[in-house]
């Protein structure tokens, strides 16, 4: 599941409550995750982001873990619960996972054109050129996923994938420097992006598909926030609290779970 933050401005730090937003989570399908914030309140309104400084505990780790970023991880069926503690603040969410068993085919158009976007190859200064690059030339931002697929699978006698072994696709060689790559070191061997392209590839590399799911609504959290008026934030190291939102994209019928979005992928075909 990917996920986003985009944020913002500074505030002087304030007493008051946290909150954990969403406060009610569901984890769908293997490799589910859930990114959440921890948001210090006063008087009912969010008055800055306090995610990084608070301590974030499972209540059962074997069904959902918590990073001390936020991000939640699914680990298997059952019910578990987050909380947060900042100061003398305490807050939870409820976490249900499901269907963490069921076999998982990576989408093209959602998963595999934003790992692409996300890692750059699509930008405009590197495959999404005009002309491409090194004879290899993809839609800019990946606007383009029917002809994108044909790319990637059938030209060069296919050997960009190799679906009997993925590990030797040259989409997954050149960006890990695994043979020389014009665009340098793109990904890591097994990161979440590498895994996502080499599970698509062992799937068969589908193409995309009219059950795809696509976003029918678009949320934002917190709704309501007080920011400091000419207060720009300049550096991590900056003292005060970062205020920030988190977006979810409730999905179509077809997908089994809403995407949630974080900053680095925030121009992710959105």
């Amino acid at each position: 599941m990917l996920q986003i933050v985009s944020s913002a401005m500074l505030l002087l730090p304030v007493a008051g409550d946290i909150q954990i937003s969403p406060g009610d989570i569901a984890l769908t399908g293997p490799g589910a995750a859930q990114r959440v914030l921890v948001l210090q309140t006063k008087e009912g309104e969010v008055r800055g982001d306090v995610t990084k400084a608070a301590k974030l505990t499972s209540s059962n780790p074997k069904v959902a873990s918590v990073d001390a970023s936020g991000v939640v991880h699914a680990t298997a069926d059952g019910d578990a619960t987050i909380t947060a503690i900042h100061g003398d603040g305490k807050a939870t969410a409820k976490i249900k996972v499901q269907k963490i068993a069921e076999p998982f085919e990576p989408s093209f158009a959602n998963h595999v054109v934003p790992v692409l976007t996300r890692i750059g190859c699509n930008s405009g200064a590197c495959h999404g050129a005009l002309a491409g690059k090194g004879g290899f030339k993809l839609s800019l931002r990946g606007y383009d996923p029917v002809s994108d697929h044909f790319v990637l699978t059938r030209q060069v006698l296919g050997r960009r994938v190799n679906t009997q072994e993925p590990a030797k696709s040259l989409m997954l060689l050149k960006p890990t420097l695994a043979i020389p790559h014009g665009g340098g070191l793109k990904l890591e061997v097994r990161s979440p992006e590498y895994d996502v392209l080499a599970d698509w590839i062992a799937s068969g590399a589908p193409g995309p598909s009219p059950k795809d799911a696509h976003i029918v609504r678009l949320e934002v959290f917190p709704g309501r926030a007080v920011l400091k008026p000419r207060t720009r934030c300049k550096s991590s190291s900056a003292p005060g609290i970062r205020t920030a939102c988190r977006g979810t994209l409730p999905a179509s019928p077809n997908s089994a779970a809403p995407r949630t979005w974080s900053p680095a992928s925030m121009t992710r075909g959105l």
